[in-house]
């Protein structure tokens, strides 16, 4: 039983939007000639407009657009040194990149030849910006998230298309070199101050070797170590390529200074008291423990040891002052040779962007489209079209469908009756009424009120006995038993049926109902 409920719903809505979309049929079949005059219209003024409208053309290149991760790789040789001058540059995403690209620092002068070339050939510049221009006018993207940016361009003049493509190709050269000679700068200042702080700090750590030397005597010539000595030493290494003070150096720096003529003044106390120590030894087997010789030998040694103290601390203080001002001397001179190589850089001229495909000219118009237009037109103004012929039946207030019929009017619906086929109608009356009654009829339409009746009222036999029935011999319905009323699409406004139907008041008994005529 559900199951024949839900099938009558879904039979009842199907029916309705099938009366509904006969409807929609129904008044676009009744306003063709408005709606085709608005498509003609349209259609007509869209293809005038299409020809008269000068083409708007798009030019494009290719740019392969490297990475400036790519170009610092060859400027770190800084890597070197310990981790205490790299100079990491950050990489770019892509949309980064092509914000950059399209950006007034970079676009501005193509803007300006731009606005000039306007303004040389009387075009009205005021409501130029740069904003709105580069918007409507350029389209910057990477290809399928690759590294090669196309570059597009959109104007009416093919001339000024390639000739901002040339400028805006070579704007993205001189951007690609600005950006690895900025890197290069940088990276040169920076090694100019750490050069002036290393000589401060190396002329300082070399003067304290210096003046600790002189003091204690320590040195090749009176004690006095000079700037130059410190090579003497063997700390730089003058056949090592890689520019770094690592642990092979280190060890060079431990084995000279083990090598150096320091501990030369001390070298005949320490001689001396060799020589006491050897003398007690065998003097000790001979002689008895408490023997004056062995006595005195003992207070020589004695004061001997606690006279070589003091040297062993000066000999520390010593090597570590010559380690510092070594290390300090090769730093300077590692800083003055990465120097003199970023300035080598410099000088030569960095690889700019590649362009792999040259400024070109689409060979059909970007715009306007004139196919794509005719058939946008078309269809936009078949809907205007459809839309103002279903406003203006609305206006009408006529009546166009068996459904408004049966809301308006208060009878009862008898049947349907069909314009062409007089043997049906007639059938379908004479179930209603008797062959030899006379009957009358009242055609529900606007011309009830003209005393007309319609061109073709003719549905039944000629034999049956019907009068149609207006409103200038409206009191002669008082003669008839049976009365009908006939109606079809379009022939009444609502208003009018509400009239109607307060004239035929008297005669309501007699009314058996009304018959749509398809």
């Amino acid at each position: 039983m559900e199951n024949s409920n839900k099938l009558i719903s879904q039979n009842i809505d199907f029916d309705k939007d099938e009366i509904d979309l006969k409807s929609l049929f129904g008044i676009f079949k009744r306003g063709k000639k408005l709606i085709f005059l608005i498509v003609l219209s349209s259609t007509f003024i869209t293809g005038i407009y299409s020809i008269k409208t000068k083409p708007k053309w798009a030019g494009s290149f290719n740019i392969v657009v490297k990475n400036s991760s790519n170009n610092s790789n060859n400027l770190n040789l800084l890597d070197n040194f310990s981790g205490n001058f790299k100079n990491g540059i950050v990489n770019d995403t892509n949309e980064t990149e092509r914000l950059i690209l399209q950006s007034p620092s970079v676009l501005m002068p193509v803007f300006d030849f731009v606005k000039k070339y306007y303004e040389d050939n009387n075009i009205n510049t005021d409501k130029l910006f740069f904003k709105e221009w580069a918007k409507s006018n350029l389209k910057i993207n990477f290809e399928d998230q690759s590294s090669v940016l196309k570059v597009e361009y959109f104007s009416k003049d093919k001339k000024l298309i390639l000739e901002v493509l040339e400028l805006i190709s070579s704007k993205y050269k001189e951007y690609s070199k600005r950006d690895t000679e900025k890197q290069l700068t940088k990276t040169i200042e920076y090694l100019e101050q750490q050069i002036e702080l290393m000589k401060e700090k190396s002329l300082t750590s070399l003067k304290a070797f210096n003046e600790f030397s002189i003091k204690n005597g320590l040195g090749s010539i009176d004690g006095f170590v000079g700037i130059n000595d410190s090579l003497s030493l063997g700390l730089l290494d003058k056949n090592n390529s890689n520019i770094s003070l690592g642990e092979q150096k280190i060890d060079s720096i431990q084995t000279n200074l083990s090598g150096s003529n320091a501990g030369l003044r001390f070298d005949s106390q320490f001689k001396m008291l060799e020589k006491y120590e050897a003398r007690f030894v065998d003097l000790s087997s001979k002689l008895k423990p408490n023997s004056n010789t062995l006595k005195e030998l003992q207070r020589r040694i004695d004061n001997l040891r606690d006279a070589l103290e003091r040297p062993n601390e000066i000999l520390l203080e010593y090597r570590k002052l010559n380690v510092e001002a070594a290390r300090d001397e090769s730093l300077l001179q590692e800083l003055e040779t990465s120097l003199l190589v970023f300035k080598m850089k410099k000088i030569e001229t960095p690889d700019p962007w590649e362009m792999i495909s040259i400024p070109t000219i689409d060979n059909k118009p970007v715009s306007p489209n004139k196919k794509r237009l005719l058939i946008g037109s078309f269809f936009i103004s078949l809907f205007i079209g459809s839309f103002v012929a279903l406003i203006r039946e609305k206006f009408t207030g006529k009546i166009f469908s068996l459904n408004e019929y049966k809301i308006f009017i208060k009878y009862k619906y008898l049947d349907t009756l069909y314009d062409k086929n007089i043997v049906v109608n007639t059938n379908i009356i004479d179930s209603f009424v008797d062959i030899n009654e006379n009957i009358a009829v009242i055609e529900l339409s606007n011309n009830f009120f003209n005393n007309e009746i319609s061109n073709n009222p003719k549905f039944l036999k000629e034999e049956r006995n019907i009068s149609f029935v207006n409103l200038k011999n409206l009191k002669t319905l008082s003669k008839f038993k049976k009365i009908i009323l006939i109606t079809k699409n379009g022939q009444i406004t609502k208003a009018n049926i509400n009239l109607i139907e307060k004239y035929l008041l008297p005669y309501e008994k007699a009314i058996l109902g009304w018959f749509y005529l398809d």
